[in-house]
């Protein structure tokens, strides 16, 4: 008798915010920043300081660093040589997976670490492609400092896959040496987690309801605007508010992929005040507008 076989529904989304090679002098140091997103950065060439807070971490050639949303650091090329990088800014739709990548993934993949895995064979198909954007770009004056290039639909589903496949590899690495994470944020305690969780729920349960607020959330949860935001960022590794948008356009996705509803309804399902308001968010977030996302029916 045949055996049938079935996995859950996925989605992910993998989201790519910023994508840039640079190398700098001896002496180069970058300010104290932090971003709403996940940083990927990979040293190509020299050794430099990378400071989370106050703590130093040596950031040296064929190195890894995982940096997680919200985490303040800052760069010191105090050596001799230059420092060359590249550098990803990249998010993740799923909130669950966001969660576990932000609390057992952040932190350095050594050279050493990472030789038995196939992040050398990912890495390999970057270069390929900066090569080749490089090529294309040739024409171009020699004191233009920074070029945006074009990638075609192939090259960017290359780059996305290849993101994919880096994450992957450094997860694979956390799952099979989890002593190694580094702990860049504060472990929440079972009590701030659970806390956490019940405002993800209320919001979740919400979406649809236009004139939800974190005002009405901390209410319902028995806490402050300010705690609750404190504690959320702590476990979420983001503010109820951007979690609450980050939720309302998954939903918009869904619906304009698995649905015919019309963008006023769909709008009108994910909370948004107005469709004009939907329309706007969504193309600021994905790059185009609702009835370019949604697939064109297939002609026979």
């Amino acid at each position: 008798m045949p055996t049938t076989f079935s996995i859950p529904d996925m989605t992910s989304t993998l989201q790519i915010r910023g994508f840039h090679i640079n190398m700098v002098e001896p002496g180069w140091t970058f300010r104290s920043h932090h971003h709403p997103t996940f940083e990927l950065l990979y040293c190509w060439h020299g050794r430099v300081i990378e400071r989370f807070g106050e703590e130093p971490v040596s950031f040296q050639e064929g190195d890894w660093l995982l940096i997680p949303p919200g985490m303040r650091h800052s760069t010191e090329n105090n050596s001799p040589s230059r420092f060359a990088y590249l550098s990803f800014l990249f998010d993740i739709d799923d909130p669950t997976f966001r969660v576990w990548l932000k609390k057992n993934a952040a932190g350095k993949f050594s050279q050493a670490e990472i030789s038995s895995t196939y992040l050398p064979q990912h890495l390999k198909s970057v270069e390929n492609l900066v090569q080749k954007c490089m090529i294309e770009s040739d024409e171009q004056s020699e004191n233009v400092r920074q070029t945006a290039i074009s990638l075609s639909f192939s090259d960017k589903l290359l780059l996305q896959a290849t993101v994919l496949m880096l994450i992957r590899e450094m997860v694979s690495l956390r799952m099979k040496h989890p002593q190694q994470a580094a702990a860049v944020n504060g472990e929440a305690t079972p009590h701030e987690v659970e806390a956490a969780h019940r405002m993800g729920e209320y919001i979740n349960a919400r979406l649809h309801e236009s004139d939800m607020s974190i005002q009405k959330m901390a209410a319902h949860v028995c806490l402050s605007r300010v705690q609750c935001h404190k504690l959320f960022t702590k476990v979420y590794g983001m503010s109820p508010r951007q979690y609450m948008t980050m939720m309302r356009l998954k939903k918009a996705k869904e619906l304009l992929i698995q649905t015919d509803l019309t963008i006023d309804a769909i709008s009108e399902q994910s909370g948004f005040s107005s469709p004009g308001h939907f329309s706007r968010q969504f193309k600021r977030w994905t790059g185009v507008a609702p009835l370019h996302y949604r697939p064109k029916p297939t002609r026979l």
